[in-house]
C-alpha cells in the first residue's frame, strides 16, 4: 500500500481499473439478463475510458471476450443494435473534442510521444517491472498467474461466468501493447479484474 499510495492521486490507472471493473460487471449483467440496460453503461464507461488515457483501450476486454454472444444478441434485435453503436461513437467523438480541437489533440499526441522513452518497446515494460517496488510487481504476476491458470486448466467443462474473469485479465494485458508509452503502471488498470480472476 505505502508503494502504490503516492501515485493515486497523481496516476489516472485506479480510475480506468474502475472503469473497467464496471465494464465487466454490465457485460457480465447482458450475459445473465440479455438485455441492452448494461450493454448502454459498458458504452458509457468505454467511452470515457478510452478519452481519458491511451492504458483505457483495457476498457474494451470485457467486450472483446463476449464478442461471441454480443453478436449472437445484435442478430437477434439489429435494430437496437444499429442504435447503440452510433450513438456510442458519438459519445466518444464528444468527449474526445469536448473543450479541444484537432491541433490540441495534435500536440498531446506528439507530447505523449516525445515523452515515451521506449517507444514500442514492450519488453521494456516488463524489463521496468524488476526495479519496480515487490506490490507492482506481485500484482502482475498475478494477473498472469489467473491467466495461465485458466489457460492450463485441467477441468475443460465451462464454469459459467467463472471463466469470465480471467480472459478478460488476459485479453487486457494484450491490449496494453497498443499503448504509445510503456510505463509499468499501465497494469494498474487491470489490479480491480485481476483481483476478480484469482478469487474465480
Amino acid at each position: 500500500e505505502a508503494a502504490v499510495a503516492p501515485y493515486l492521486g497523481l496516476l489516472p490507472e485506479p480510475v480506468i481499473a474502475l472503469l473497467v471493473t464496471g465494464v465487466a460487471a454490465c457485460v457480465v449483467r447482458f450475459l445473465e439478463r440479455n438485455t441492452v440496460g448494461p450493454l448502454a453503461a459498458a458504452a458509457v464507461l468505454v467511452s470515457l475510458a478510452l478519452t481519458s488515457h491511451p492504458a483505457g483501450v483495457v476498457s474494451l476486454a470485457p467486450l472483446l471476450v463476449a464478442a461471441g454472444a454480443l453478436f449472437a444478441w445484435a442478430r437477434r434485435g439489429p435494430a437496437i443494435a444499429s442504435t447503440l453503436v452510433p450513438a456510442t461513437g458519438a459519445l466518444l467523438v464528444l468527449l474526445a473534442t469536448l473543450g479541444s480541437d484537432v491541433t490540441q489533440r495534435r500536440s498531446d499526441f506528439l507530447l505523449t510521444r516525445s515523452y515515451s522513452d521506449t517507444g514500442r518497446d514492450e519488453i521494456a515494460r516488463y524489463a521496468f517491472l524488476a526495479t519496480e517496488p515487490p506490490v507492482r510487481r506481485v500484482a502482475v504476476a498475478l494477473i498472469l498467474l489467473a491467466a495461465l491458470a485458466f489457460l492450463l486448466r485441467r477441468r475443460r467443462e465451462p464454469a459459467g461466468l467463472l471463466d469470465f474473469p480471467a480472459p478478460v485479465a488476459l485479453v487486457g494485458a494484450l491490449l496494453l501493447v497498443a499503448t504509445p508509452s510503456k510505463w509499468v503502471w499501465h497494469f494498474g488498470t487491470l489490479v480491480a479484474i485481476g483481483a476478480v480472476a484469482v478469487a474465480a
